[in-house]
């Protein structure tokens, strides 16, 4: 299976995080070079004050001089600064990144050299976090790394939060995106633009949806009205599967066709919203 990176917010937010504890990781050094240099010349003056003392025979200075000298050898030198540990919000970041990497791994064990999979695919209506295109079509997934028991009614999404124990934390947490949106809505909304732009260029693949749960801990519940096609945890995900309802192959000079269309509009998009601070660089790779 070959993957071609279209963008990688998730990614993104990583390194930003991790840039900004570098940067006041450096500042911190900076201060402390100061505080260590200036303790260093504290410390040697008040030993040449208690010398002086002595060879003056100023006793009580010396007795007084020694005093501080052996409290400034207790304080010790400052401490150098560490690393701040990762925030909250990079966790989850770095969870949602390793999720999508889990997935990728599991897809690349079913799916031959035919497939493609673009990720961070980016139109008007937001990102889909993967795109799948192969003999049977194109399928849109929203990747989910969320730790609970998942239900959904019609594009209403929720999720009962557990503790280690197994015993309830938060019932019914709506899982929506900043727009608002479910899961549901995220993916849908995002092939549906896909598939108009494919369709004025007289490409009509069949292009399903499906949310997938990268998640040890999450767990599918009720699923009324469902408005996706496939709502499936990553470990039980079976590509080849899905889509059986296309009875009309694509064949290899059609596959690359969509996948330099799906490019190209991923690549007007990203130009036309540019991002700051994301990287837009596209990256190929066959993994082994």
């Amino acid at each position: 299976m070959k993957i071609i990176e279209l963008s990688n917010h998730t990614g993104d937010m990583i390194r930003y995080g991790q840039d900004k504890r570098q940067q006041d990781l450096d500042y911190r050094k900076s201060v402390h070079a100061v505080d260590l240099e200036q303790f260093l010349a504290q410390r040697k003056a008040l030993r040449a004050e208690a010398k002086d003392a002595w060879v003056n025979k100023q006793y009580g200075a010396f007795v007084f001089s020694g005093i501080k000298v052996i409290a400034n050898a207790f304080k010790g030198e400052p401490a150098p600064p560490v690393m701040a540990a990762a925030t909250e919000a990079e966790k989850v970041w770095q969870s949602g990144n390793d999720g999508e990497s889990q997935l990728l791994t599991i897809l690349n064990g079913q799916l031959n050299s035919e497939w493609t999979a673009l990720t961070g695919y980016k139109n008007r209506k937001g990102e889909a976090d993967l795109l799948l295109v192969g003999p049977k079509g194109v399928l849109g997934i929203e990747i989910k790394h969320l730790n609970g028991l998942i239900s959904c009614a019609g594009n209403d999404w929720y999720r009962d939060k557990y503790d280690n124990y197994g015993n309830l934390v938060e019932k019914a947490i709506p899982i929506v995106d900043g727009r608002g949106r479910s899961p549901a809505q995220q993916i849908n909304e995002v092939c549906g633009d896909l598939r108009q732009f494919l369709n004025k260029r007289q490409q009509y693949p069949l292009i399903a949806t499906s949310v997938v749960l990268t998640h040890p801990k999450s767990w599918i519940d009720k699923m009324d009205d469902l408005t996706v096609d496939f709502v499936w945890r990553a470990d039980s995900l079976d590509v080849t599967s899905l889509l059986t309802q296309n009875k009309h192959l694509l064949r290899q000079e059609a596959m690359t066709t969509l996948v330099n269309l799906i490019i190209q509009d991923h690549v007007f998009h990203a130009k036309r919203k540019p991002v700051k601070g994301s990287r837009r660089q596209q990256q190929t790779r066959t993994m082994e």
